[in-house]
């Protein structure tokens, strides 16, 4: 009597063979579709391309890591920590000035439409540190 193909020796070889390949071609599928998907927006312009999938893969990474911190903390401790979503505000504010590109003269000298008002020391360049003192007394009254 032979046994079904199912039950037999080489249809768990089989089963085992393609059990072994599914993650890889589920990887290759969902990457060929990350690639392939944009690159047919832009017109298969792949300069533009990369740079999307580049942005795109920087934002899964750093969501990524906030959801692991968060899921250690919370998930397995089940301590709700505020820190870290406030160091990822800090780090996310920190990161936007820097990345900002500097304003232009004219919004640096007509900034709330003062204008050549705040130079009432010519020779001190008052236009450049009052506002800085301005904004540093502000702080510390609020």
């Amino acid at each position: 009597m032979k046994l079904p193909a199912v039950l037999s020796a080489d249809g768990a070889r089989a089963r085992l063979r393609w059990g072994q390949l599914l993650t890889p071609l589920t990887f290759l599928a969902i990457t060929a579709a990350l690639v392939l998907m944009p690159a047919e927006r832009s017109g298969w312009n792949f300069d533009r391309t990369i740079s999307f999938v580049t942005v795109f893969a920087t934002f899964v990474a750093i969501y990524a890591l906030l959801t692991l911190g968060l899921n250690v903390q919370w998930g397995y401790t089940g301590v709700f920590n505020f820190g870290v979503m406030a160091f990822f505000l800090v780090g996310a504010n920190v990161a936007a000035i820097i990345a900002k590109p500097p304003a232009s003269t004219e919004f640096v000298e007509y900034v709330g439409g003062f204008g050549d008002k705040l130079d009432f020391i010519p020779v001190l360049g008052s236009e450049q540190w009052l506002p800085f003192l301005v904004g540093v007394l502000g702080a510390a009254l609020f």
